[in-house]
């Protein structure tokens, strides 16, 4: 079994508290810039915002799934932040690389996988 699979079938995860957790990585996006520190807390605040409160419940926007004959694709939104981030940085499209929209994007990004436990589950089959 693979480090990170052990990390999250053991709940290791919850050892870091997630306020220490935020604040810690705002200090390091501070190093980056302010504006991608507040970019990265207006991120995270509107995902938790618009998420729902636990994996499985909707929340005020919908989940992207496609279903592919047997299968459902969940595209979360730590996944479909990561395109963009890098849309960004590589200059492909101008508008991502400023530093406020980079640090709304880091933020989603980070809300999506260290507050769901389900993060990691994309492809699912259906029964």
């Amino acid at each position: 079994m693979t480090i990170i699979k052990l990390l999250i079938h053991n709940n290791i995860w919850l050892f870091f508290r997630r306020k220490k957790l935020l604040i810690s990585s705002l200090g390091l996006l501070s190093f980056i810039s302010f504006l991608t520190a507040a970019g990265g807390l207006l991120g995270y605040l509107l995902a938790k915002w618009s998420g729902g409160r636990k994996a499985g419940i909707a929340g005020r926007i919908r989940s992207v799934i496609f279903k592919i004959g047997k299968y459902r694709f969940h595209f979360h939104h730590w996944l479909i932040g990561l395109p963009l981030l890098f849309l960004g940085i590589f200059d492909i499209l101008p508008f991502l690389k400023e530093a406020m929209v980079q640090g709304m994007i880091i933020g989603v990004i980070f809300q999506g996988i260290f507050d769901y436990p389900d993060w990691y589950r994309i492809i699912k089959k259906d029964l």
